[in-house]
């Protein structure tokens, strides 16, 4: 579904949206949550499957934080609603840029995940990860070409009034 062509037609909300629905039937958990790194460092769900859960912070201890950053999927140790915390990231050459966390909930047959899966997600987190980037990239070079030609024409009505 994030072929190069769909990617274009998709908003990075569409793409999110997706991804949870698709991570909710695919693995057949009872819930999905996406939480993105904010400028502050910290991790904000911007979007929660069943939709009744409330936007929050996912507040992570500094060794399962270090793990995920590292492109490593956790289970969470505490009492959590999610049964899996799955990075999403972006492979560079050096290290991996660390964009947010993948939550599955609880699966539905009550099993966990084999290292198998679990090696596959983390390649579905990559690649997850790689197409928010470029949702998000795309997003923001449109706004600020809109923005510069928001100026551009501010610029030439105001030399129109000059002229006049």
């Amino acid at each position: 579904e994030f072929s190069p062509d769909a990617q274009l037609m998709l908003s990075s909300s569409d793409i999110l949206h997706i991804l949870t629905k698709q991570a909710i039937e695919q693995l057949n958990v009872t819930s999905a949550a996406i939480y993105l790194k904010h400028e502050n460092g910290g991790l904000m769900s911007v979007v929660s499957l069943p939709s009744d859960t409330p936007v929050q912070e996912l507040i992570l201890d500094a060794k399962p934080r270090d793990q995920l950053e590292k492109g490593i999927a956790i289970s969470p140790t505490n009492a959590s609603d999610f049964s899996l915390y799955l990075p999403l990231i972006v492979n560079r050459a050096s290290k991996h840029d660390f964009l947010g966390v993948l939550a599955f909930g609880t699966r539905r047959n009550g099993t966990g995940y084999s290292s198998s899966v679990i090696k596959s997600l983390q390649k579905f987190g990559a690649d997850a990860g790689k197409v928010i980037y470029i949702a998000r990239l795309r997003e923001s070079t449109g706004q600020n070409i809109l923005e510069r030609l928001a100026s551009i024409e501010k610029g030439l009505s105001s030399l129109k009034t000059d002229l006049a």
